[in-house]
């Protein structure tokens, strides 16, 4: 396909091109030839799960990446310290809310949701992963048993609707001994606080068959809390706020769990053969992809105005594409060595659109498809200069805490190869 903007000529890299031999651009016969290669790869450690601004709980399993368990670890603190119960003060009862933003997956299968109270201190200036563990009490203080999230389901709570919440009711031993402890040093500030009462832990049964489904939550909205609810001889309807904000104090952990045993996913990292023909993305440290270009050389004379690369997935209507679907955004590293990642010279964080990344919806050849496209053009230029600039690109979900996950045709795949665009400008 050729496209003439003065002396530019718009060239596909790939299948498209009418010099393809597989997936090769030949120039001219004595130039060379371009090829376009890529594993799957995994994250070499566990993300930061610390203090994230988005969190989910929930399980699934997809042929394509295995099974997904995600769950929270969080301290809270009173909306107000020193508060007096009053004389004979009583529970009434103790629900914990968390506002629901999300939902990932079909959900045809309830899940069991459970809260444990940690029984170890969380430190505010530890590094927790997302592969953190901390140890709770043996039994849970509250459930939720066959739950099926909903965004709009509301109930009616102080005169007042709220929607789109999991609400969990907890133990009355567990409230009575907030009651109790109300008056003492155990409510006189944020470290006697933390002392007395370290946190809650929030999941679906480990041991338990995988759901369908993730929830996305908003531990930080101002309806995500736990609200006790108490009387006393003189007074009754009292009630006292705990947040998971805490003002900004409190540490809040995400962790993840996958077992990409049996999965499709397994099958392709323990694949020495390279390259994939199919590439696997997912965030929760699943899986990610590198990307190599070889034979750049052949453009060295070449004056390069413009280079985007396009990614398209690959078998979009199987079932498990459906029912767990891809992002909305990829995104595009360089690494020097395979570990380390660089932002590209053509990503602008004032002006990322520019970069690209954004599914996009596409007809071609009569069938419709998912792309993602990126500008590479000043990363193509350095590489072309020095070969040593970068040892590949690397493609990951934009999120690593946002649910989403996508096959991807690999540079190798007979109909959705990866594809590179080049606009350039001969030179004498």
């Amino acid at each position: 396909m050729l496209l003439i903007t003065g002396c530019e000529k718009d060239i596909i890299l790939g299948p498209n091109s009418p010099f393809y031999p597989n997936n090769t651009l030949e120039l001219s016969s004595d130039t060379g030839q371009v090829m376009i290669e890529s594993i799957n790869t995994t994250p070499d450690s566990a993300f930061n799960g610390k203090n994230i601004g988005v969190s989910s709980i929930g399980s699934f399993y997809d042929q394509r990446f295995g099974g997904q368990r995600n769950s929270i670890y969080s301290q809270l603190l009173p909306e107000i310290y020193n508060v007096a119960p009053g004389t004979n003060a009583f529970v009434d009862s103790c629900i914990l809310f968390i506002k629901l933003s999300e939902l990932y997956g079909p959900w045809t299968t309830p899940q069991d949701f459970y809260v444990y109270e940690v029984s170890e201190e969380i430190i505010s200036t530890e590094s927790y992963s997302t592969s953190s563990s901390l140890t709770t009490n043996s039994s849970p203080i509250g459930q939720a048993l066959q739950y099926t999230p909903s965004l709009t389901d509301s109930f009616l709570i102080d005169d007042a609707f709220k929607q789109g919440f999991l609400r969990i009711a907890l133990n009355a031993s567990f409230a009575d001994n907030l009651v109790a402890n109300m008056g003492t040093d155990a409510f006189s500030g944020t470290s006697n606080f933390w002392s007395f009462f370290k946190g809650l832990y929030i999941l679906t049964d480990s041991t338990a068959p995988y759901g369908d489904g993730l929830a996305v939550v908003d531990l930080l909205n101002s309806g995500s809390q736990m609200t006790l609810y108490y009387s006393n001889e003189d007074t009754t309807g009292l009630s006292l706020d705990f947040s998971f904000d805490g003002g900004g104090l409190n540490t809040r952990i995400n962790r993840y769990v996958n077992v990409a045993i049996g999965s499709d996913v397994e099958t392709a990292l323990n694949d020495n053969n390279t390259p994939d023909s199919v590439l696997y993305l997912a965030p929760f440290s699943t899986a990610q992809s590198i990307i190599s270009i070889k034979g750049l050389d052949t453009l060295a004379n070449l004056i390069i105005n413009k280079a985007e690369i396009e990614f398209d997935q690959f078998d979009q209507d199987a079932q498990d594409a459906l029912d767990y679907g891809p992002p909305e955004n990829l995104f595009l590293y360089f690494t020097k060595d395979s570990s380390d990642l660089f932002f590209l010279p053509d990503y602008s964080s004032t002006n990322n659109t520019s970069f690209g990344g954004r599914k996009t919806e596409v007809a071609e050849n009569g069938v419709t498809l998912n792309r993602y496209t990126f500008n590479i053009t000043n990363y193509l230029r350095n590489q072309i200069q020095d070969t040593t600039y970068s040892a590949g690109l690397v493609l990951t979900t934009l999120s690593n805490h946002l649910p989403g996950q996508i096959a991807i045709g690999g540079g190798n795949n007979t109909s959705q190869p990866i594809k590179i665009r080049v606009i350039y400008t001969e030179t004498e």
